[in-house]
């Protein structure tokens, strides 16, 4: 596990991505003293947890529907 300064990430950034994707813990700690942990997320890790809306509607009909609610006011 590695804690870096705010001053480290700014100058190492790159590096860190490379660490959080070797599984290695990655710790950031802000000015103020709060601590963050950047880790990598696979791409079913993101799917499961922001599930994307299914919708056949296309652009226009959202729109549409948006302007017809807006009317409505």
């Amino acid at each position: 596990m590695s804690i870096y300064s705010y001053a480290e990430v700014r100058q190492q950034f790159e590096q860190l991505f490379e660490a959080a994707k070797t599984n290695e813990d990655v710790i950031i700690r802000s000015p103020n003293g709060d601590f963050f942990l950047l880790r990598m997320l696979t791409q079913q890790e993101i799917a499961r947890k922001f599930p994307q809306p299914i919708s056949d509607l296309s652009r226009n009909e959202i729109v549409a529907a948006i302007r017809e609610v807006r009317d409505r006011s």
